[in-house]
């Protein structure tokens, strides 16, 4: 049984005084869903009794329905319908507080798991404790794990699911979001989070939220969904209704994480926040106006002659130094022409220092070096002004020709501290994350042709660490070029024509990178909860 049925059932926001219509509305949706048949059915985070609570005391002073008599309820909707069920439900926790819970359901009515939100995003705090474990569940159709909301931007909580296995992530959300259209209001989670959390684990992510306006001040967006593991949206719900989508799935497509992990490179994942290189920097005085340059990135067509390839390379770069920039990144080497004479480090390197020394700015060169036992390694050189700063060579490589690297250093250079990537290293969370940790302002990432959505993945890496991401690829025939710039926000800085041998570049002013809150009291690093899920990572 791989072929399954998903309902998202997406709800309007009511506050905490409608608490029981609320619950009244969501009842009545699975009626109406299950009459379709689904195996499963999602509703969102916090059905009952809202997620904006107001404070504990409002909690405590509301009429609200006995916890156990709630999920009994749920419970006979989903033994009425002979469906899975995961129903948000804030749950009595051992202090005056709750958990942000999503319970699970089987068709028997039986709950039969339960998931308490980690990652709590902004006011959650004031009336929640997180949740510090991350079950998964054998299902008839395959290992499913949950996870609720702001948890889909913490790339460690997935990944642990994705790593135990979970063929189907399904996220109980309600994506807070601002805008003057209705019908054009999205979040970050759905336009580039969800999609890569379903790439970088192989797994399909069904998800169902809430529309409409909380407390006059809290808009949701809508857009409840199934993802697949190719990152591609299957199905979704529109911004404004109160509505359920359906989508047949075959959990037989969930590969699981499409790189192989070097768990033993990633240790930093456990280490307590306080040790981090990066809590360190955090706290250093900074000042903006030196702490910003231009970065450019080159995109060429493969140039399999080294003179060739170094006319190009220079006729672009003078452009670009020309224009200010300090460092400027080219593109990843064409995996059809691993071999040729222009990407080894024998040929290339010296040319490429001279060109550093004359322009005097900075170059990072991905070559092919040598390696010992007749094996090469993929490296990117940094170069400043004809100096060599740092090498990386690139971790996660297989086969017998290719000798992998053992780390993943982070450089302290002119133009900030600087993080690499290969290839298909991006698609793995643990890189970017490890690099960060380390105090990484500024990742680049040179890779060469992907039938993954790669600016996606950058937008993502970007704005889950609070980096600036500069990816840039080589221009082939008859493959995607995604070459950009992205800010810790995840917003694009600049962005590559798909058809047009090119330079592109932006402003990184890499002290914002040292501002790591995505709400108030929400904090890529500070929030993070090492103890819990850095073992199973590492």
């Amino acid at each position: 049984m791989s072929r399954i049925t998903i309902a998202c059932l997406q709800l309007e926001a009511l506050g905490l005084s409608r608490a029981e219509e609320a619950l009244d509305r969501a009842l009545a949706l699975l009626d109406a869903a299950g009459k379709n048949g689904p195996d499963l059915m999602v509703l969102p985070e916090c059905t009952y009794p809202a997620y904006y609570l107001e404070s504990v005391e409002s909690i405590s002073r509301a009429r609200l329905r006995p916890h156990e008599e709630v999920v009994r309820l749920f419970g006979e909707r989903a033994r009425a319908q002979h469906s899975f069920v995961v129903a948000g439900i804030a749950q009595p926790g051992k202090s005056p507080r709750l958990l942000n819970t999503a319970y699970l359901f089987d068709p028997q009515g039986e709950v039969i798991g339960r998931y308490s939100k980690s990652f709590l995003w902004h006011f959650d705090q004031c009336w929640f404790d997180p949740g510090r474990q991350f079950p998964t569940f054998d299902l008839p159709f395959g290992r499913t794990g949950i996870f609720v909301c702001a948890d889909g931007r913490m790339p460690e909580i997935a990944r642990l699911l994705g790593v135990r296995g979970a063929k189907l992530m399904v996220d109980a959300t309600a994506w807070v979001t601002s805008g003057g259209d209705r019908a054009t209001l999205s979040n970050p989670q759905f336009e580039y989070m969800i999609p890569v959390r379903a790439v970088e684990n192989g797994a399909w992510v069904a998800v169902a939220g809430k529309v409409g306006v909380e407390a006059e001040s809290i808009v949701y967006c809508g857009r409840s969904c199934v993802v697949s593991p190719q990152g591609e949206c299957v199905v979704q719900a529109s911004t404004t209704q109160e509505e359920y989508v359906l989508a047949e799935v075959d959990l037989a497509h969930s590969t699981g994480p499409p790189v192989p992990r070097r768990p033993e490179c990633y240790a930093i994942l456990g280490e307590p926040v306080e040790t981090l290189p990066v809590t360190r920097l955090l706290s250093e005085p900074i000042v903006p106006a030196r702490a910003s340059m231009r970065l450019g990135m080159l995109q060429l067509k493969p140039y399999p002659s080294p003179t060739a390839y170094w006319e190009r390379v220079t006729a672009l770069s003078e452009k670009l130094a020309c224009q200010g920039t300090a460092l400027i990144l080219l593109p990843g080497i064409p995996a059809a022409h691993a071999d040729a004479a222009a990407y080894q480090a024998e040929y290339s390197l010296k040319p490429l220092q001279d060109l550093a020394l004359r322009l005097g700015c900075g170059l990072a060169c991905p070559l092919i070096s040598k390696g010992s036992n007749g094996r090469r390694r993929r490296t990117v050189y940094l170069l400043s002004k004809g100096d060599l700063m740092g090498a990386y060579h690139q971790v996660h490589l297989a086969g017998e020709r290719w000798e992998a690297g053992d780390t993943l250093p982070v450089f302290d250079t002119p133009y900030g501290r600087i993080g690499i990537m290969q290839d298909d290293e991006g698609l793995l969370p643990e890189v970017a994350r490890v690099l960060m940790l380390q105090g990484a302002d500024l990742i680049l990432w040179n890779a060469s042709s992907s039938r993954y959505p790669l600016r996606i993945i950058a937008r993502a890496r970007a704005d889950e660490n609070k980096v600036f991401i500069a990816l840039a690829t080589p221009l082939e025939e008859n493959t995607p070029t995604q070459s950009a710039l992205v800010n810790p926000a995840g917003a694009f800085l600049a962005t590559a024509l798909p058809d047009l041998e090119q330079a592109i570049a932006g402003q990184v002013a890499w002290a914002l990178a040292r501002y790591k809150e995505m709400a108030p009291n929400t904090n890529v690093v500070l929030n993070r909860q090492p103890a819990v899920y850095g073992k199973p990572l590492t």
